[in-house]
């Protein structure tokens, strides 16, 4: 994405290791929230922030090689994604 989209060229190849520098701010903020903690909710937060991420990269990506965006395939998943997020809450132990 940082290399279809950006502005001017950046060397990418470097295992995530300098994102900061070419990443857009976007994405440097959603990175942070992508790690969650131990718990159920903190993991599926951070599951649904990297999911919104890909989304938004993967549509950037998609215009920049002028390519068709699966959106109906996202969708699908999505609600895939959300249907086993509720099955998990509903069957999480309560406190």
């Amino acid at each position: 994405h940082a290399r279809l989209t950006g502005k001017e060229p950046v060397n990418t190849w470097l295992l995530g290791r300098r994102i900061s520098i070419w990443t857009d701010d976007e994405a440097k903020v959603a990175i942070q929230g992508i790690w969650g903690g131990w718990d159920a909710a903190e993991l599926w937060g951070a599951f649904f922030v990297q999911l919104k991420l890909f989304r938004r990269l993967s549509r950037g990506v998609s215009a920049a090689l002028q390519c068709d965006y699966p959106a109906d395939t996202f969708r699908d998943i999505e609600a895939y994604i959300g249907r086993l997020w509720r099955e998990d809450r509903l069957n999480s132990p309560k406190d």
